[in-house]
């Protein structure tokens, strides 16, 4: 996260600190702080940003990508449950879809 948050120009004022008068150290410090906060916002916001936008990739289905997303740290026995619970979700999802569709066939004859 040190080169997110700080560039070569961060770099070398912080390297200059030491040979600066007390007040101008406490000015560009706190210069420098800020500057890394705002920068570790904007990375966690792009962050979060990118996170976001590859959920809503398949945002019929979000639950496809959240178990494809998290089966690759599965151990083989998680990877099982986790295979038994999504199969029984995407059941019950068609199984859903089908009393839909026939409610709306009845519906219009």
């Amino acid at each position: 996260m040190d080169h997110t948050t700080s560039n070569r120009y961060t770099q070398m004022m912080m390297a200059a600190l030491p040979f600066l008068p007390q007040n101008e150290k406490q000015f560009l410090s706190t210069y420098i702080t800020m500057n890394e906060i705002m920068k570790t916002l904007s990375y966690l916001a792009k962050e979060e940003e990118d996170i976001l936008s590859q959920c809503s990739l398949n945002s019929e289905e979000p639950e496809v990508g959240f178990y494809h997303s998290i089966r690759n740290f599965c151990t083989e026995q998680e990877k099982e449950m986790l295979d038994l619970f999504f199969n029984f979700t995407r059941a019950k999802h068609y199984s859903d879809e089908y009393t839909i569709m026939n409610q709306t066939e009845d519906s219009v004859i």
